[in-house]
């Protein structure tokens, strides 16, 4: 995680938030928001692996400003709203969760620590995602060359990656080429 940004009204509260923020994730860059067209303009300018938003009513510019960061960008997204919040949020759509207030500093720092933790989770998925998708990628090549160039599988493999490290360049960049080359 790279950087959060918060959003809300109240500097008290963005104070209070800020430091347990800060104490949970010391490395990162912590941004803050008082107003939608400063919120706007941040999210324009910047990129944000984590944003939270302190919802106020439901017709506050805090609440409007959700949508924007859900449509604009692939943060995860905290939502503190108030217990007489008569609308539910919709979560099915983003990467997000909503947390009532008032919370304790306690609990809203372990809220962001299993926050931390999921987004750990979804980046190593992402990466295995990414890693197969390489493995398919150099199979189907490896194959392709066993059936064109009659090599066997260890020469086939040996052939993607002496290219490879050849050219300087990844197995999968190495293997796409042999699929276009041959499937054209």
């Amino acid at each position: 995680m790279k950087r959060i940004l918060l959003v809300g009204t109240s500097a008290k509260h963005m104070d209070d938030m800020k430091r347990i923020v800060y104490n949970v994730y010391a490395e990162k860059r912590i941004d803050s928001a008082y107003s939608a067209e400063q919120a706007r303009g941040i999210l324009q300018n910047n990129s944000f692996d984590f944003v939270i938003v302190d919802i106020s009513s439901v017709n506050s510019w805090e609440y409007q400003i959700t949508h924007t960061i859900y449509k604009q960008t692939s943060a995860f997204v905290l939502i503190l709203v108030p217990q007489k919040f008569s609308t539910p949020v919709q979560n099915g759509h983003f990467r997000g969760m909503a947390v009532e207030k008032p919370i304790s500093r306690v609990t809203f720092a372990q809220v962001l620590r299993l926050i931390d933790w999921v987004l750990s989770l979804q980046k190593e998925k992402e990466e295995l995602q990414q890693r197969l998708s390489d493995i398919c990628i150099v199979s189907r090549a490896k194959r392709l060359l066993m059936k064109k160039k009659q090599m066997s599988e260890s020469e086939a493999y040996l052939y993607i990656k002496n290219q490879a490290m050849n050219q300087h360049r990844a197995k999968r960049a190495i293997a796409q080429n042999i699929l276009n080359h041959y499937q054209t």
